[in-house]
This record gives C-alpha cells, sequence and structure tokens, in this order.
C-alpha cells in the first residue's frame, strides 16, 4: 500500500508540472525531486514487497532495465572517451559518463590512478561490486530465474535457459572482456 501511495503521489506531482512551472522553476531542481522521488520509491518496494512471484518479476526488470541503461550509456559514450578531441575534453566526458551512471567514486575507488576507456568499459561491464555493472545484473536476473523456478517447481523453457548459461558463462569467464 506505502509502495502504491507513493506511486500515485509522485505521479500526481509530476502531472500538475506545467510547462510555465518547468520554465520558471530550476529544472535541476525538478530533475533532483524526481531522483528522490524513484530512489524512495525503490526503498518502499525494497522494504515491504512481498518476496513472492511479483517481487522476482520487479528484479527482473529493474535489473534488465539497469543492465540496458549502462549498455545504452557506454554505447553512446565510448568513442567520446577516447581523446580524439582532445585529452582535456576527454577527461571530461569520462567523469561525465561515470558520474551518469552513479560511478564516479566507485570507479575511483577501484582504479584511483586510471581513466583509460578501457579500464571504463570494463569496469561498467565486468565490476560485480558496482551495482549498475552488467555482469551483477545478469547474476541478479538469473538468481531470481532461479526464484521463479523453484516457486513454481518446474523448468525453464531450454532456449530461455541456454542463453542464461552462455551469457553468465561470458561475464563469468571474463570471454570478450578485452574492450578495444
Amino acid at each position: 500500500t506505502e509502495m502504491w501511495t507513493h506511486l500515485n503521489v509522485f505521479h500526481y506531482r509530476l502531472s500538475n508540472l506545467t510547462r510555465r512551472d518547468i520554465w520558471l522553476t530550476n529544472v535541476a531542481q525538478i530533475c533532483a525531486d524526481i531522483r528522490t522521488d524513484c530512489q524512495t520509491f525503490e526503498g518502499i518496494a525494497e522494504g515491504t514487497f512481498f518476496r513472492s512471484e511479483a517481487w522476482c518479476f520487479y528484479h527482473l526488470g529493474k535489473y534488465i532495465e539497469r543492465a540496458d541503461q549502462t549498455t545504452r550509456v557506454l554505447d553512446m559514450g565510448y568513442d567520446r572517451l577516447r581523446g580524439e578531441d582532445g585529452e582535456a575534453l576527454a577527461a571530461v566526458q569520462r567523469d561525465v559518463l561515470l558520474r551518469s551512471v552513479s560511478g564516479y567514486h566507485a570507479f575511483k575507488s577501484r582504479y584511483p590512478t586510471s581513466t583509460t576507456p578501457q579500464d571504463i568499459a570494463a569496469f561498467l561491464l565486468y565490476d560485480e561490486q558496482f551495482p549498475r555493472a552488467v555482469a551483477l545484473c545478469v547474476n541478479h536476473v538469473s538468481n531470481r530465474l532461479e526464484d521463479l523456478e523453484n516457486l513454481h517447481g518446474g523448468s525453464r523453457k531450454s532456449g530461455i535457459e541456454k542463453s542464461r548459461k552462455s551469457l553468465v558463462f561470458c561475464l563469468e569467464t571474463g570471454l570478450g572482456h578485452r574492450v578495444p
């Protein structure tokens, strides 16, 4: 109930914003409010959601979306990280890319002296200590699929299972780990 109440209040507040509100108000503050409301929703969901099939699907969606967003950010920004437009600009773009996935401080703690595009890509794809890393997201998806299988006592479709195992294998072994 708390989750839906928060979601309804959040939706109501956003749907009542007018162009004038957005134009006259600090857009950065509106974005910060949206981020805070999303984080609040996540906290409520994690703290109140019964660990059932619905929770598994909630997590499947969350981690698939998170992995998708990480790969999109990396795909869109990787070429700009190489410094072809100048090293100073590339350094700023590397910081912006990492901050866009809330990974700047985590990356700096893992790679204190490096900002190479290869290390950034490896971090975003493979570092299972980073919550938005693709490898961690795939592991969570795999775990939720196993949970669903256990809840229903059945087996997964062979094609899905084969794809899941292949993806987990590639991530666990570092197959394709070399980033150009």
